[in-house]
């Protein structure tokens, strides 16, 4: 039977299930994807049908500045419905609402050779991995660091919004979930942060410092407070990670406490296009 890519709707995404579970390696909460997929603008996102059963789906989220990322996901070695996924979502792009679009892969991954097979051009960026062993150096709470609130959840979309555009029922998940933390000053919350909690480890997913208040330490402290908060709620490990040539991100990570952890750096291949591209 003929692979058929059609638009995802919410009963597509439904069934899609156990694949995104495979792909983000553990059981996922179908209530916030269906959440996310009812705020979001759906444009590019498709999935592979196989028999009427999902083989693969891709989708964007919209960042800042006409840029927009994109994520991929499909059964294991179904390179074919990768390719038909990739050609569906470069047709369906739309210069006039986005500048470049970003996927983001591990060097390794064959669907990179495909997005490369497609026309999209590609850079190489490398990564570097920070840790902090919470068990063994424990650190203060940090003052005016907390976690972020439901009331605050427009103040901490736009102490986000230079780096990632969240929709504001997304972030109001995360925040219910106690996975955002904020730094807050004379009423006003001055830099955030998301992260990502396994049994082992807190990840920083995001972080970011409002313009105005920017090389006055704040990214450090709030750092800081995230650690102290994690060590409370007993997480052994915090992660975080940057690009190579982001030299500020680096200072506030050692500030902090954090210490380079060479064996979990890692290179990813970012694909990507343009209107000149497509």
């Amino acid at each position: 039977m003929k692979i058929e890519i059609v638009p995802i709707d919410l009963e597509t995404l439904i069934k899609s299930k156990s694949l995104l579970e495979s792909s983000y390696v553990g059981q996922l909460d179908m209530a916030d994807e269906i959440e996310y997929f009812k705020s979001a603008n759906h444009a590019g996102w498709f999935v592979a049908l196989d028999e009427g059963k999902p083989a693969g789906f891709i989708r964007q989220f919209i960042i800042v500045d006409g840029e927009s990322r994109g994520e991929i996901f499909v059964l294991e070695n179904r390179l074919d419905v990768a390719e038909l996924l990739a050609k569906a979502f470069i047709n369906s792009f739309n210069p006039t609402q986005r500048t470049r679009v970003s996927f983001v892969f591990r060097s390794a991954d064959a669907i990179a050779k495909v997005f490369k097979k497609c026309g999209l051009a590609q850079a190489v960026e490398e990564f570097l991995s920070y840790i902090y062993p919470v068990e063994n150096s424990p650190t203060e709470l940090q003052e005016g660091v907390h976690l972020g609130r439901i009331e605050e959840a427009e103040e901490i979309k736009k102490a986000l919004s230079g780096l990632v555009d969240r929709p504001i029922e997304q972030l109001k998940i995360a925040i219910a979930e106690q996975r955002v933390f904020v730094l807050k000053e004379s009423g006003k919350v001055l830099a955030a942060s998301e992260c990502r909690f396994s049994e082992s480890k807190a990840e920083i997913v995001t972080l970011a410092v409002k313009d105005a208040y920017r090389s006055k330490g704040l990214g450090t402290r709030l750092l800081k407070g995230i650690v102290a908060l994690c060590e409370k709620r007993n997480v052994p490990m915090v992660h975080a990670v940057c690009r190579e040539s982001n030299i500020a991100a680096q200072r506030m990570n050692v500030k902090a406490g954090f210490e380079r952890d060479k064996g979990r750096d890692e290179e990813w291949l970012i694909s990507f296009f343009g209107p000149d591209d497509k």
